[in-house]
């Protein structure tokens, strides 16, 4: 913490992050003040790991209200505090996990579960090798005239990105700002991104990172670069 802080001064706040089974971040966002507070741990309920995409609780999960809705601790994933693609001068985030009450990963975090598999696998001598590609789409924020979602037109022109053109260089150029920005905070992030590429359907990018034996990495980084791509 004070080597990061030592590096971004202008730090006011840390957005802290539990990982739930939709692949979505939830969390909030502390003062800087409080991050040494961290060492010990702060408390998100159970029931963060029993939501649907759209925030609800899933009651039948047994998580909620069944079990009260009680608070566990959560600790720091040591290494994961970086620059937020929020604001990288003013915000950092971090990673958080969740434990039982003796200090042992709580199994239903998505997060353990991966890690216990990995555990397996490796005590096996099986020792998985795993790349991530994320693809996404950039889209015009006016829709078009029924109102529908649309590709954007290439900045500063009214060409709109409408045929497939896929592995197009040439996409790659229109709209080189947006990917250059999101490289610059990839690299800000130390996420492993091995270069983009325009894919099949008009305004579509695929991110490939690199190839890596630590599977628990592989997946926080692609978390990172999704949360990263959308901000």
């Amino acid at each position: 913490m004070k080597r990061y802080l030592e590096r971004y001064p202008n730090t006011q706040y840390v957005d802290v992050l539990l990982t739930d089974l939709n692949g979505c971040f939830r969390g909030k966002r502390i003062p800087v003040a409080s991050l040494k507070k961290l060492e010990k741990g702060c408390y998100f309920p159970a029931s963060v790991f029993a939501m649907d995409i759209l925030g609800n609780v899933v009651e039948e999960a047994g998580l909620g209200q069944e079990m009260g809705e009680p608070d566990r601790t959560c600790v720091p994933v040591l290494g994961s505090l970086t620059p937020s693609a929020a604001d990288p001068e003013f915000i950092g985030q971090m990673l958080l996990t969740m434990v039982d009450e003796d200090g042992a990963p709580f199994d239903v975090e998505p997060r353990n579960v991966l890690n216990r598999l990995w555990q397996q696998l490796r005590q096996r001598g099986l020792f998985p090798v795993v790349a991530v590609e994320l693809e996404f789409y950039l889209l015009d924020r006016q829709r078009d005239a029924e109102g529908y979602l649309q590709p954007p037109c290439a900045p500063g022109t009214d060409d709109r990105n409408t045929q497939s053109q896929v592995y197009s260089v040439d996409n790659l150029n229109h709209f080189a700002d947006v990917l250059n920005d999101i490289d610059e905070l990839a690299q800000l992030q130390l996420i492993p991104a091995d270069g983009a590429v325009a894919e099949a359907s008009p305004g579509q990018f695929e991110i490939n990172l690199y190839h890596t034996d630590n599977v628990l990495e592989a997946c926080d980084d692609a978390l990172a670069l999704k949360r990263l791509v959308r901000l």
